[in-house]
């Protein structure tokens, strides 16, 4: 935890010298906010039918799910952006090359791109607010654990990703494919209901569906964290047996980059 923390400290003054590139990002967060707000009026009513019981309207149900979108790209992507960017400079083997273990190393570079979504999530949430959607906000640090375990969801794909950038010098699009696969069957921006009949039991079979459907739950609809916890059993199941896996090949790729001296060529 400790060599985790350093490289953290380290990391995030780096990215705090981009003062220009920060600022627009908050700006940019809060824009994309308002054209969302007024196509979500404009369905309002179209889609109150499949969001009843799982939002207070559409809006709401939308602002959820682009939280969970920037949690899903960051847990896919950061980890094999990184890594690529780590073995072109050299800095990779360097930091392997010290007393911390690689879940150390990989942990702390973690920690600004996810400090970062939860900073962008409460610019969403207060954007929200001040255009009129409700919010529980005594239940946001509630939501905010259903939010982490979508990131332990989905960050065994970030290490395979990675993994694949150290043997193949590539991602392979897996997180985009994530992405894409999180807004299309994971109830992101619409219900499961909302798909073709022959794809319905592909959204519901998805954990994320079910883990976004506890945080707006638990963030909209005043619902207490202990309410949904039986229902986010499978999906910690499902992150525990992922990150096992994703660990185990991220290993893997570091053991066999190692043998080939190749963690330094890009």
């Amino acid at each position: 935890m400790r060599e985790a923390l350093a490289i953290a400290r380290i990391y995030v003054r780096s990215m705090l010298t981009y003062r220009t590139r920060t600022v627009l990002s908050f700006a940019s967060t809060l824009i994309a906010i308002v054209p969302v707000y007024f196509v979500a009026v404009a369905l309002r009513d179209f889609a109150a039918p499949a969001v009843r019981g799982l939002a207070p309207d559409y809006f709401g149900y939308v602002l959820v799910g682009a939280i969970g979108a920037y949690v899903v790209a960051e847990a896919a992507g950061a980890l094999p952006a990184i890594v690529n960017s780590y073995i072109t400079s050299g800095m990779l083997e360097q930091l392997l090359g010290t007393p911390a273990r690689w879940p150390s190393v990989l942990a702390g570079l973690s920690f600004y791109g996810f400090v970062w979504v939860a900073i962008r999530a409460l610019l969403v949430l207060a954007a929200g607010w001040i255009l009129g959607e409700s919010m529980h906000w005594h239940r946001a640090g509630e939501a905010a654990l259903v939010f982490a375990l979508v990131a332990l969801l989905v960050l065994p794909i970030g290490l395979v990703g990675a993994a694949s950038v150290i043997v193949t010098r590539s991602s392979l699009y897996l997180p985009q494919a994530a992405l894409a696969l999180a807004t299309l069957f994971g109830s992101v921006y619409f219900p499961p209901s909302a798909l073709p009949p022959s794809l319905i039991a592909v959204g519901e079979a998805m954990p994320l569906t079910t883990a976004l459907s506890a945080a707006r739950r638990v963030l909209l609809l005043d619902a207490p964290l202990v309410s949904v916890l039986p229902s986010l059993a499978p999906v910690l199941a499902w992150a525990l047996g992922g990150l096992a896996l994703g660990g185990g090949t991220f290993a893997l790729a570091l053991r066999h980059a190692r043998r080939a001296g190749t963690l330094t060529q890009y």
